[in-house]
């Protein structure tokens, strides 16, 4: 994936022989590529930062890598990096995006990602490492504690989570929120949703299970197939029984209600029949819970408007991820972990959100698992909208705020 030019030469986010996406350089006089990161370097790389010049054009001035504690830009050039001290000092634990340059390199709109605030915009003068504030939330928020909470697998396996919850007080009930993707990462930078439930009384966490990005290709691999699934299952289940054995975490002692969007939507429905007794109820917006039919589903769609070989390296990312929807084993194994087909095993309620215009995750998906609840005797609500694969900002605020009572309802035992 080309990330930029300097003049002379062409970058390329690449993880071909690497061990995490990392950042080669092509010359095009010499015809050679040359690695500028280390390709045993077990972090992600986001992308490289450009620096305009004259001549030559542009020149390559910094790296931003991903990481739970949010992106992570690193400058190669002193005086940037110098500017970005500057402003660590100012906005002590912030995170900082370099997002545009002046035509000149002078001047830069900066946004500034905090833990326990929404993010503000900069206007950085990086010549006299100034700046002046561009937009700012205009309302102060409740405070809460939001940071990493580190685990060790059953198997030895190091993982990380985020935990947040109210300033002070306590116990507090749990809500395990998991990322979807489920190649995605959550991090300790403000998450709105997360805030309104913690706003509410609840603590959050955010589990980066196996196949989880920004760890590096093992990690992320270690998620994929029918068995890595079910062991970033397991993670999520250890993950939290590793928290609430935490004093202080000040969790109380009502089991943990599930919440989760696509894929963590499919993460938060597959606990409950996996792992059932263990929780509350469940939460799904947009979710997937036949496997078999999920990687049918796509293995189409790798087709569609694709070149040949375009649609082969689809398909062989999809094999590697789920498995090959002509092998029978394949199908099994994942129609093993797909809860469809366990909703008798499905004691606790479930509420299932999905929009009939979903184009990522087909709208029969949750529509489905409905039915097999229904049939099963189980405890569900299926709410159909009309919308797309998520909701607008003032929609999921709605949502959110009608989910408060509800969970309260569930902890409580109601």
């Amino acid at each position: 994936m080309v990330a930029g030019t300097d003049g002379g030469g062409v970058y390329v986010l690449s993880e071909h022989g690497a061990a995490a996406r990392g950042l080669k350089r092509y010359d095009m006089a010499e015809g050679r590529a040359v690695w500028v990161t280390d390709p045993g370097e077990a972090r992600e790389l986001v992308g490289p930062v450009f620096v305009p010049g004259a001549g030559r054009g542009a020149r390559l001035a910094g790296l931003v890598w991903n990481s739970p504690e949010g992106t992570c830009t690193e400058w190669l050039d002193p005086a940037m990096g110098a500017v970005q001290e500057r402003l660590g000092e100012a906005y002590p634990g912030a995170g900082f995006d370099w997002v545009a340059p002046s035509p000149d390199g002078g001047r830069w709109i900066v946004r500034v990602r905090h833990r326990g605030r929404p993010a503000e915009w900069l206007c950085v003068d990086a010549m006299g490492a100034s700046w002046r504030v561009l937009a700012e939330c205009p309302v102060e928020v409740s405070p809460t504690v939001r940071g990493l909470f580190r685990w060790t697998a059953s198997d030895g396996m190091r993982l990380t989570g985020v935990y947040t919850r109210p300033e002070g007080g306590g116990p507090y009930p749990l809500v395990v929120f998991p990322h979807g993707g489920p190649g995605a990462l959550s991090t300790v930078d403000f998450d709105e949703r997360v805030w309104a439930l913690a706003d509410a009384g609840f603590a959050v966490f955010q589990p980066n299970y196996r196949g989880s990005a920004g760890f590096g290709k093992a990690f992320r691999f270690a998620g994929w197939g029918a068995e890595g699934i079910r062991r970033a299952l397991l993670d999520v289940r250890e993950g939290v029984a590793a928290l609430r054995a935490d004093a202080g975490a000040r969790l109380d002692g009502s089991p943990p209600v599930l919440l989760g969007g696509s894929w963590g939507g499919y993460v938060a429905v597959a606990e409950l029949a996996l792992h059932p007794g263990e929780w509350a109820g469940a939460v799904s917006f947009f979710g997937a819970f036949d496997l078999p039919e999920l990687l049918r589903a796509e293995w189409a769609r790798a087709g569609e408007g694709e070149t040949a070989a375009a649609a082969e390296r689809a398909r062989r990312s999809l094999r590697r991820q789920f498995g090959d929807p002509g092998a029978e084993a394949d199908m099994e194994a994942l129609g093993a972990i797909s809860p469809v087909g366990m909703a008798g095993a499905i004691r606790e309620p479930v509420v299932l959100f999905h929009n009939k215009g979903d184009r990522v995750i087909a709208f029969g998906q949750s529509e489905g698992m409905a039915k097999a609840l229904r049939e099963a005797g189980g405890r569900v609500c299926f709410r159909a909208g009309e919308g797309a694969h998520g909701w607008g900002a003032e929609e999921e605020a709605g949502v959110y705020a009608e989910l408060v009572g509800l969970l309260r309802g569930w902890m409580g035992g109601g």
